[in-house]
């Protein structure tokens, strides 16, 4: 999959070398959008002679997203400034009055923003300022493509933007910006294809070179494996976890073989094969349940995925094992709402056992974990199960021990589960 990033990063890093064009307009869907942006932080990474500022925030009308921009920027100045002074450095200049000025025009606010910028450039001889609108969301594609058409605005051979590369993002399901911009001097529209279907056709063209490196082709089938399965194709999913299986053995890289052990048991439920699914849990936890240092986050679904199926077959004394094991886990990753679903669950296994006191201080705790961390629907879940125990028992001692429980919590706020 690195290949397809590659070429974003080409296209993108050939526009910034050249010096013909101000404007780049990347046209992607709301889903793509962050895949071109881990590219541009890459380059801004790795371009020591620009200075790049790339703002991420929505879009909503051409005030109010001047305004947002300008905040944006001011927060991230002040601390630039910040850590000039602590190092004894001196610092940028504070932002001039008149980029607050509400009377100005929205395009031309932006203008002044990004000029002021563009002065705190080390040299302003071969440097370059790389001014990135990438909101994540557009409100409004019309007035948006309005206004970058103001903003991008400039003529020759005296443009105001010297200096300057802006890289604009448009929806690509309306892209009004790339039409209005399209007659323009200095423009260029660019449509990466980052799409399902580019990334599997990557991934299936580094499979075939012989020089990617094994443990980078054994990444690429867990990806390819890893979209089958969201895309509800288990069958094709199995085959490629089947596949890169043997390479984590060999390599003995317990962690990585339990993942993909529980990534198979997990395709095998949805193909609604429970006993092949149940075999694959248990065989993920051998290669890590004895290790100094375990995978503790595989482990807490391998515990989960075992809890859950033991439970759906009323394996009670089974399902109440797992469900510990999981809550250990999630409290080792500080889960508290994964934590309070595996203490109900194991409730509910020992209540079916008989196991009442046991059951009740499971899901007294579960409940004194939801309220702590404000999980209100959980907690609800759990107060309700209380109450018709109390009900059907006519005794309350169990919402007062939960009600004690909550008035020694510190950070729980006070109620009367009772009421």
């Amino acid at each position: 999959m690195l290949r397809l990033f590659e070429r974003i990063n080409n296209e993108l890093q050939a526009f910034l070398d050249q010096r013909d064009d101000a404007v780049l307009v990347v046209s992607t869907r709301e889903s793509e959008a962050i895949s071109v942006l881990k590219t541009l932080e890459g380059l801004d990474d790795a371009t020591s002679w620009a200075l790049f500022w790339t703002f991420t925030e929505d879009y909503d009308s051409p005030a109010g997203y001047a305004a947002t921009l300008l905040e944006a920027y001011s927060a991230r100045h002040d601390g630039v400034r910040l850590a000039m002074k602590e190092a004894g450095m001196d610092p940028w200049p504070a932002l001039p009055p008149h980029l607050r000025d509400q009377d100005v025009p929205a395009s031309e606010r932006i203008r002044h923003l990004m000029s002021f910028a563009r002065s705190l450039l080390p040299t302003q001889e071969g440097g370059l300022l790389v001014w990135s609108f990438f909101p994540l969301e557009i409100a409004d594609a019309a007035s948006y493509a309005r206004l970058m058409a103001e903003v991008t605005h400039h003529e020759r051979p005296f443009p105001w933007c010297h200096h300057i590369r802006m890289i604009i993002r448009e929806d690509k399901e309306a892209p009004e910006t790339s039409w209005l911009l399209r007659t323009h001097l200095g423009v260029r529209v660019y449509e990466p294809d980052v799409s399902q279907e580019a990334i599997q056709r990557s991934l299936e063209e580094e499979l075939v070179d012989e020089e990617v490196p094994i443990d980078r082709q054994a990444q690429d089938v867990l990806v390819m494996a890893a979209t089958d399965s969201s895309h509800k194709r288990y069958a094709d999913a199995l085959d490629k976890y089947h596949a890169v299986l043997p390479f984590f053995a060999k390599i003995q890289n317990a962690p990585m073989a339990a993942f993909v052990l529980n990534a198979i048991g997990e395709c095998h439920s949805q193909l609604g094969d429970p006993t092949q699914a149940e075999a694959y849990f248990e065989y993920a936890c051998e290669p890590v349940v004895d290790l100094k240092a375990p995978p503790i986050p595989i482990l807490l679904n391998i515990f989960l995925n075992l809890g859950n199926l033991t439970l759906s077959q009323e394996r009670w004394t089974e399902a109440e094992t797992y469900y510990d094991g999981a809550g250990q886990m999630a409290t080792a990753q500080m889960l508290p709402r994964v934590l309070v679903q595996a203490l109900e669950n194991q409730g509910f296994a020992q209540y079916e056992q008989n196991k009442v006191p046991e059951a009740l201080e499971s899901w007294i705790e579960g409940a004194r974990v939801a309220k702590t961390v404000e999980e209100h629907d959980l907690f609800e879940r759990l107060l309700s199960r209380l109450r018709d125990h109390c009900a059907a028992t006519s005794d309350q001692e169990p919402l007062r021990q939960l009600e004690r429980e909550l008035a020694a919590t510190p950070s729980a706020p006070s109620s009367d589960p009772a009421e």
